[in-house]
């Protein structure tokens, strides 16, 4: 088992060097493509100049029609009747086989139209693909008995938010990763509440408040405002939002997974432990996939990107045709 001075090195060394990787190579490609389906010319823009600055600047939103026109069609093709799944048994002829289907039909029937928002996760988890190249899941069993929550969860994290090694195998990085880095935006009550439990190790507001703030570019991008929703502005609070780190790391000493939490990169928050502990199954929560099949890149490519330099040259003759109307019809005498 790792120790808890090693834990939190191993973290540290395996966030800054992800985080590294992602920035360099990664983050531009990211953040190109979300202005491009926010209909926003890209940074290096030669419409983002000032020489520009009085010429016609408009960005046909032909990349966000193309996305919205494929989330029509994966909506008709799993939403186009009552039964949101269809499971049958591998042999028809076996009764135990034919019963156990009909069970599971209907307990995933009622959880993915009762519990689980699963029109906004489906159709979510396929834009995320079609713009960022991939997708990111995590699934979990949400336990609360005080708010009475007892039920499966599914959340969809921006690909920013998990790090894993850029050396994993394509087809599986989840699995093949030595590691993987979860950084969960969470409340100070809430952080206090599970050191108050005992679950966590108990920390000062002081060193909470070295994790309040993580400035990420990616995130302002996406939510399309001056401050993140995540930064905090006034002094630590129950509601002031905190960094938290989920560790998975790969243990060679016992064949499995040991989990943990940090505080950012800087604190430890929980004693490292088995990863089925926490998750019975003992299967790492995260699931990655992508509606573009790329060989041999982690994160490849999505219809947005492939689209680009088409977006740009319908841009250009749309905006050089308008600025030549403009100019002969308002010839200067």
């Amino acid at each position: 088992m790792i120790d808890e001075k090693r834990a939190l090195q191993l973290a540290r060394d395996a966030f800054q060097g992800s985080t590294t990787y992602f920035n360099a190579n990664i983050r531009p490609q990211l953040e190109r493509d979300i202005r491009q389906f926010q209909s926003r010319h890209a940074p290096d823009s030669k419409y983002m100049s000032d020489a520009y600055k009085a010429r016609a600047r408009f960005y046909r939103p032909k990349t966000r029609a193309m996305v919205r026109g494929n989330e029509a069609t994966a909506a008709e093709a799993f939403f186009s009747t009552s039964d949101v799944v269809s499971i049958t048994p591998q042999r028809e002829t076996d009764d135990m086989q034919q019963v156990s289907a009909e069970i599971m039909q209907g307990l995933l029937q009622y959880r993915l139209t009762k519990t689980i928002p699963w029109f906004e996760i489906c159709i979510g988890a396929y834009q995320d693909a079609q713009v960022q190249g991939i997708v990111i899941s995590h699934q979990e069993w949400e336990f609360d008995p005080v708010r009475r929550i007892d039920q499966p969860k599914v959340t969809l994290l921006p690909m920013e938010n998990l790090r894993f090694d850029p050396a994993s195998d394509w087809t599986d990085p989840v699995g093949t990763s030595p590691y993987l880095i979860w950084l969960i935006p969470m409340y100070v009550k809430d952080v206090k509440a599970r050191m108050a439990s005992g679950k966590w190790i108990t920390l000062s507001d002081s060193q909470l408040k070295s994790s309040a703030k993580q400035y990420d570019s990616t995130r302002l991008l996406r939510e399309d405002n001056r401050s993140s929703s995540t930064d905090t502005i006034t002094a630590i609070n129950d509601f002031t939002i905190v960094w938290v780190h989920m560790n998975i790391m790969a243990d060679d000493e016992t064949g499995s997974d040991t989990m943990y939490y940090t505080l950012g990169e800087q604190f430890l928050l929980s004693k490292p432990e088995p990863l089925v502990t926490q998750y019975a199954h003992g299967e790492r929560p995260f699931t990655i996939g992508k509606c573009v099949i790329e060989t041999h890149k982690l994160w490849g490519a999505g219809p947005v990107r492939l689209a680009r330099d088409t977006a740009a040259e319908i841009n250009e003759i749309a905006n050089q045709r308008i600025d030549n109307v403009k100019f002969a019809m308002n010839k200067r005498y």
